[in-house]
């Protein structure tokens, strides 16, 4: 419900009751202020996020997984009583995340050091550092790999959240007309990724099921079939029709424009992936 302000009187944007006061009577919702969508309060509201675990966290992610936008869209408007906090949806969603990726699977968000120096848009480069790590510390390469390796396993963790920020700045850019703030793009980014990450949540899923299923049970081996490639083509598509739908309903965009818009976010997220995965191996490799 949006809210309303009728003779100079102001009413909940959660459940319509009239406010009296900082808070609802009703519902318990905040009354809406521009300033609570400041980035510092988004971050300290993620402070909490395992001490609040409730029915809320479920009713948000249901609502992230079956009408994409709404969910950034009613926070941004003042509407949050009745939801899980953004950060506190998104890092439970994280632990979840990396929780099933332990099990195997495939690496998204984690990138072992064969794929930096192989299959990389920045493999030259970490071929040449790697090899002056080598030099320098005269270990092989081998060794450096096992070492790299558990460091980006630990670092891609906290790092998959700085994600969000570089989305926002392409949806900024992208939806430059609409005038939406920083703080509004990256709650409505922070949502996308949070539901980026359940679709990879799925798809381990059903690949860890399907592989117990097969490989145990009838000893046909399905990693061959299910292929990086092939993953990412479909995670492709989908992120793309999800994308559509997510931008008509936060940004208020027509059928038409929401298409197109909607054909470059896939490429637009594959290139924040690209600087995701770059400062990933530039962190880890400092540190090792």
């Amino acid at each position: 419900m949006e809210s309303a302000n009728k003779n100079n009187k102001e009413y909940c944007r959660a459940c319509g009751a009239l406010l009296h006061g900082k808070f609802c009577s009703e519902c318990g919702e905040k009354r809406f202020d521009k300033k609570d969508l400041s980035m510092q309060k988004i971050f300290l509201q993620g402070v909490d996020v395992f001490t609040h675990l409730d029915s809320k966290i479920f009713k948000s992610v249901k609502l992230l997984i079956t009408k994409p936008g709404l969910l950034a869209k009613e926070y941004c408007s003042g509407i949050k009583v009745k939801y899980a906090k953004p950060l506190q949806l998104f890092f439970l969603i994280n632990v979840v995340y990396f929780l099933l990726l332990s099990l195997g699977g495939f690496n998204t968000f984690t990138t072992p050091l064969n794929v930096h120096m192989n299959s990389s848009w920045h493999k030259a480069l970490a071929k040449s550092m790697v090899e002056h790590k080598m030099e320098a510390k005269k270990i092989t390469l081998d060794d450096y790999r096992i070492k790299f390796d558990s460091k980006v396993n630990v670092l891609s963790k906290s790092l998959v959240l700085i994600i969000a920020p570089l989305l926002s700045l392409m949806f900024g850019l992208l939806f430059i007309t609409k005038k939406k703030t920083y703080p509004e793009n990256f709650i409505f980014a922070l949502s996308f990724l949070s539901w980026i990450l359940i679709l990879n949540i799925a798809f381990q899923s059903v690949f860890l099921l399907s592989t117990y299923t097969f490989d145990k049970l009838l000893n046909i081996d399905l990693r061959s079939f299910f292929t990086d490639d092939l993953v990412s083509i479909i995670l492709f598509v989908l992120i793309g029709v999800y994308s559509f739908y997510a931008i008509k309903k936060f940004y208020d965009e027509k059928r038409g424009i929401a298409f197109i818009k909607a054909l470059i976010t896939p490429f637009g997220f594959l290139l924040v992936l690209f600087v995701y995965r770059f400062i990933l191996f530039l962190l880890t490799y400092y540190t090792t």
